[in-house]
């Protein structure tokens, strides 16, 4: 087993930044020496690309997990705070489908973006990716996230990052989270709050069907009724 996978393996199984299903499911891949997981586990870090994360679900620096979701939470807020200026109210919409994991991947971008002074709306329930984009026009907020792997296999998820447009991130605002994400290296340094101190003091609010009325009610502006067609 190469050095570096051995010594960050050793940190997963044993940190307390980890909690204890995380430290016992690297615990036990070093227990039975199955270093070819192991490997493919801590050979790189999860990339962060144009569009933002995407990965097989699982414990380590190359799965998706609650800490590297944090790692790129971390990364989306401190680029929001430094191009908006940290003085300025920001917002960021989060919604979620229906794979595993989905809907603690987003309270958990939540906790982060509500510690570093962002609010952010998050639905109640799944939602697909239009009614994302609708959400972050709707609340006029700065960015957004939706937590989805599309058409992958159920072992994957993803992280679909938004910008105040309603469309994904493109440049030069991706290649800025993109290497701030890669600046961060210690998941201790990462700031989060617990969910429900967030929801008190206004920093978390959940979002329910007043939220998919206001979406209907858009499209409703753009039907063409019997009667009503163009002429011409």
């Amino acid at each position: 087993m190469e050095e570096q996978v051995k010594k960050l393996a050793n940190y997963w199984a044993t940190s307390p930044v980890f909690d204890q299903a995380t430290r016992g499911e690297i615990s036990a891949l070093l227990e039975k020496k199955d270093e070819k997981e192991l490997a493919e586990r801590f050979y790189r870090d999860l990339e962060f690309g144009t569009g933002g994360l995407r990965g097989i679900l699982g414990a380590g620096t190359a799965r998706m997990n609650i800490y590297n979701i944090r790692k790129a939470a971390q990364a989306f807020a401190d680029y929001l705070n430094k191009h908006f200026g940290v003085d300025h109210p920001k917002s960021i919409a989060i919604s979620y489908d229906s794979r595993r994991y989905s809907r603690e991947f987003s309270e958990a971008t939540a906790e982060v973006m509500a510690a570093n002074g962002i609010k952010a709306y998050i639905t109640k329930e799944l939602r697909p990716t239009p009614i994302l984009s609708y959400m972050v026009r709707y609340f006029k907020c700065q960015g957004g996230v939706c937590v989805t792997a599309s058409h992958n296999p159920p072992q994957y998820n993803g992280y679909k990052v938004y910008w105040e447009t309603g469309g994904q991130i493109v440049p030069p605002h991706d290649e800025a989270i993109i290497a701030r994400y890669g600046e961060i290296k210690n998941y201790e340094d990462i700031k989060f709050i617990h969910f429900q101190d967030g929801v008190k003091k206004g920093l978390i609010q959940e979002v329910g069907h007043e939220l998919d009325e206001a979406y209907f009610m858009e499209l409703l502006k753009l039907s063409v009724r019997p009667g009503e067609g163009r002429e011409g």
